[in-house]
């Protein structure tokens, strides 16, 4: 379940997404699934300096995120790699 994500997985989710750009900020701020389909809003995206052509992207693909929960729908990673191994890559 997303929600279980820690920061990795997230990264890993922003990546097969093609939110790459998103990435570092993701992981800078040690976002947890938990905090990706509960806490986050759309001003905190900027504050994350997010860029602000990719926040109706990322909105939309959080939102499809919790309905794929909501309605049991599981997300498998395949490799889910470190952090760290995103970053450097």
């Amino acid at each position: 379940m997303a929600y279980q994500w820690g920061v990795d997985q997230v990264v890993f989710w922003l990546i097969q997404n093609h939110l790459d750009e998103c990435a570092p900020a993701f992981w800078t701020s040690k976002i947890t699934g938990s905090q990706l389909l509960n806490e986050l809003k759309q001003s905190d995206f900027s504050e994350m300096a997010i860029p602000e052509s990719l926040i109706p992207i990322l909105t939309h693909k959080i939102e499809e995120l919790k309905n794929q929960q909501i309605n049991g729908i599981t997300i498998t990673m395949v490799h889910s790699p470190s952090s760290t191994e995103l970053m450097t890559k």
